[in-house]
């Protein structure tokens, strides 16, 4: 008789049935990390929606003023403090409101107004308010004192008529003015328009990258902010001693940005003279002049005395700018003046020279004859009905250097001889008291 089987005893399964450590971890930390992220996420949403709403982000990156900035800038030719006021310009503070019987200017404008290389008591605006009044008071045959003016600075560095019609719209009309002056250089002007971006190239743009496109996208603001950040860095650097490792590697990022050859430009740079290498460095010389220089050598050429197509392309957009801002002073019960601010290769065979060694290309004819941009600014100025007042004929007569020569900008007697020449026409035109 066969003995019975019994049945086999199962297996204790307990041991094997619990999830392995690396799976009890996950299970345990993959929702916490999920809801950091979340959070994470949300928290970053939040500052950006809150810095676009209360910082201004967007207006701050469009206009890009530095409020309470203090700088000392030290070159070869100059030696400052750069300090700007609560709003970001050259200049004391002015409130916005006007004084019943004053009679106000806003100066709107690039560097040359904004007064890179000068310290406070040689702004074109300052001495401006200084030519007018000293005018008024001896012009007084009775004991009643002459109308007040004030003279307000709105100048920014690296502008073009693009930004100067959003600086007016944003900031300048809110001082009430009676005239505004547009100040316009004619050395870059017409080149840095097609680098400044229009209102419907703006709601289109996106950085390159689908990473960059991908965070501004999410955080928009928070994009531009550290993109402020940045800029102000690298500004901060300019004044600064620096290797040439450095300074080629600005070079090629902004060759890159500019849509340029980098490996082109840097060529350019180590076949420049010795000396102003060593003073790109050392930070006696500012490195943008050298950038420009090397990735665009045809820089000027497209500024002043463009080819037809450039022309066409870089007027069309000033024109439409000059017409808009002529419409919004108008507007706003003002009067429009022009300013033409020639550059120092028009006036000074030195500075002619210099551009020479930076490697722009240049023309002998700048130094006799109006470019094609100061035709075409007297030609819209006619047609616009707005005065003009054309500062080359007067700052060729001067005795002394209107402009130092490396860095471009007006020496103090330039700018002072500038704002005479500008207060003698008003004055003269009866466009001011």
């Amino acid at each position: 008789m066969d003995r019975e089987v019994s049945a086999p005893i199962a297996a204790d399964t307990s041991s094997t049935s619990a999830p392995p450590p690396l799976r009890r971890l996950l299970r345990r930390y993959i929702p916490r990390l999920i809801l950091a992220l979340v959070t994470g996420v949300a928290a970053l949403k939040m500052a950006d929606i809150a810095a676009g709403r209360f910082a201004g982000t967007r207006a701050r990156h469009l206009l890009r003023l530095a409020p309470g900035a203090s700088l000392r800038h030290k070159s070869n030719e100059f030696d400052y403090a750069f300090r700007t006021n609560k709003l970001g310009f050259r200049g004391p503070d002015v409130p916005f409101e006007k004084s019943a019987g004053t009679f106000r200017m806003v100066v709107l404008g690039d560097s040359f107004v904004a007064g890179y290389g000068l310290g406070e008591e040689h702004l074109l605006t300052t001495l401006l308010q200084e030519r007018i009044e000293a005018a008024n008071r001896s012009d007084r045959a009775d004991a009643n004192p002459p109308a007040r003016v004030e003279v307000v600075n709105a100048g920014r560095v690296g502008t073009s008529t693009i930004r100067e019609l959003d600086l007016y719209e944003t900031l300048g009309r809110r001082f009430a003015p009676d005239l505004v002056i547009l100040a316009y250089y004619l050395g870059n002007d017409l080149a840095e328009v097609m680098q400044e971006q229009t209102d419907r190239e703006l709601a289109n743009w996106h950085p390159d990258g689908w990473p960059r496109r991908l965070a501004y996208a999410s955080f928009p603001s928070l994009y531009l902010e550290l993109a402020m950040l940045r800029r102000s860095r690298r500004q901060l650097r300019e004044f600064t001693v620096r290797g040439e490792t450095e300074i080629v590697e600005d070079l090629r990022q902004e060759a890159h940005a500019r849509g340029r050859d980098a490996d082109r430009a840097i060529e350019r740079f180590r076949s420049l003279p010795s000396q102003i290498r060593r003073d790109v460095a050392s930070g006696m010389l500012s490195e943008q002049r050298i950038i420009d220089s090397c990735i665009e050598p045809d820089r000027l050429v497209r500024a002043l005395d463009p080819d037809d197509a450039d022309f066409e392309r870089a007027w069309t957009r000033t024109q439409a700018h000059l017409d808009l801002l002529k419409e919004a002073v108008t507007r706003d019960g003002a009067r429009l003046v022009l300013v033409a601010i020639p550059a120092p290769f028009q006036v000074d065979r030195r500075s002619l020279e210099f551009h020479k060694q930076l490697e722009y290309e240049v023309r002998e004819s700048w130094l006799e004859t109006p470019p094609r941009a100061a035709l075409a600014l007297a030609d819209w100025a006619q047609a616009a009905d707005v005065p003009l007042v054309d500062l080359t004929e007067r700052l060729r007569d001067t005795e002394w250097p209107a402009y130092f020569i490396e860095d471009e900008h007006f020496t103090p007697e330039g700018s002072a001889e500038a704002a005479a020449a500008i207060g003698d026409f008003l004055l003269s035109q009866r466009l001011c008291p």
